[in-house]
């Protein structure tokens, strides 16, 4: 073959490979998702089929192209099929009444509007969230168990934090002071539920009232029981992000669990693979956040890393993150701590090295005085507040530290 034919033959077939694959697949996701919701379903199913036909394309299918289209029809079918399955069905209950029995899962910090659960229905499937107005002088507890008669209405207010929690239906009591709302006692709350309890209670013993209710928000995030003067003085100093479990919390705990387990003898591939599962006890008691998932997923992916003896790459985990997170639940999503936390974790992995090499500063010129300092530091150091003098003298090693405050 001539050498011009060969070189022609080369630059046509070279293909340049696909790098950090996963790390593409969570920006497709997040993109393909995107899209899917936006869309009706029958118009994402489309676009994922036309995704599909794409492949046929054979310099389409070169490099890592073809992980892409795969990854964008797999998502946009699976978010116009949550969508079809899930989210219309309950739609369209909007204007029937039912009756059904419910545990409360989560309180509203103000107003009247509880997130309940059902457990029995004639119209909801178990299972479901509805937010349920209670009306004004009506409270109820975590964990409490609900009866009412109500009127079930589309989502009008905060509909995309609410559909990021799989909250699809508001049910209004048919009477409008909620008279139709009984107490029916406490519900048994699940194991994750009571070991958060337990934590939380050794935690208040540690400490007296106040700071007892600080330590718990700091742990667990349960921040019901921190005063106001506390909570605006956090606020105020830009520091209330500390009273909500997130991704800092689980990282430390992570980091913290596999040092404890290596001092207690645990080999690196043990104590990787039992942090684990523990931090992902403390992701569940903790309530399961967006961040939290985040940190869980990328922490394991660091850990596992200790186990199979490969490098860790810091945008290869957000990307897995993002895959599992929205393939699970697409309407994640909508939420704005999804998008917060995996838009600071990429600008973090991504602008934080260029930044450092950028206002690193050159090494200076060696010098005579340089060179004679280097020398010299390596018999006198100045560490933690001593100065160590290293004598060589004799050719047995020693020091002797003297105070230099």
């Amino acid at each position: 073959m001539p050498t011009d034919t060969l070189r022609h033959s080369t630059r046509t077939t070279a293909v340049t490979p696909l790098l950090r694959p996963l790390f593409a697949i969570g920006v497709t996701a997040i993109l393909s998702t995107a899209a899917a919701l936006v869309l009706p379903p029958v118009a994402a199913a489309i676009l994922a089929a036309v995704a599909v036909l794409l492949l046929l394309i054979p310099s389409l299918r070169r490099g890592g192209r073809w992980v892409i289209l795969l990854t964008a029809a797999l998502f946009l079918l699976r978010t116009a099929g949550y969508t079809y399955l899930h989210v219309a069905p309950m739609e369209a209950l909007a204007g029937q009444t039912d009756t059904f029995h419910a545990r409360v899962v989560e309180t509203p910090n103000s107003g009247t509007m509880y997130t309940v659960e059902i457990t029995d229905s004639t119209r909801l499937p178990v299972g479901t969230r509805v937010s349920l107005y209670c009306g004004e002088g009506i409270s109820f507890a975590l964990h409490d168990t609900i009866t009412a008669s109500v009127t079930l209405e589309t989502v009008t207010y905060s509909r995309t934090n609410l559909y990021s929690k799989g909250v699809y239906l508001c049910a209004f009591p048919t009477d409008k002071w909620g008279a139709t709302v009984t107490l029916t006692g406490t519900a048994t709350p699940p194991w994750a539920l009571r070991l958060r309890g337990w934590f939380d209670t050794q935690l208040r013993q540690v400490l007296p009232a106040e700071e007892g209710d600080l330590l718990a928000a700091l742990c667990l995030g349960d921040r019901r029981a921190v005063s106001d003067a506390v909570d605006d003085a956090f606020r105020n100093s830009g520091l209330s992000h500390l009273l909500v479990v997130s991704g800092l919390h689980l990282s430390m705990i992570a980091v913290a669990l596999r040092g404890l387990l290596r001092r207690l003898g645990g080999g690196y591939r043990t104590a990787a693979v039992l942090t684990v599962p523990l931090i992902g006890l403390f992701a569940v008691m903790t309530g399961g956040t967006n961040s939290v998932l985040r940190a869980w997923l990328m922490c394991s992916l660091w850990l596992m890393s200790f186990v199979i003896y490969r490098r860790y790459d810091g945008l290869t985990a957000w990307g897995m993150a993002a895959a599992v997170l929205l393939f699970a639940h697409p309407y994640r999503l909508l939420n704005a701590g999804f998008q917060l936390s995996f838009a600071a974790t990429a600008g973090v992995l991504m602008l934080a090295p260029r930044l450092c090499r950028t206002t690193r500063r050159e090494t200076p010129p060696a010098t005579l005085w340089t060179r004679v300092r280097a020398t010299a530091g390596r018999y006198i150091r100045i560490d933690g507040g001593f100065c160590r003098a290293y004598h060589t003298t004799t050719g047995i090693a020693g020091y002797t530290l003297i105070y230099s405050s």
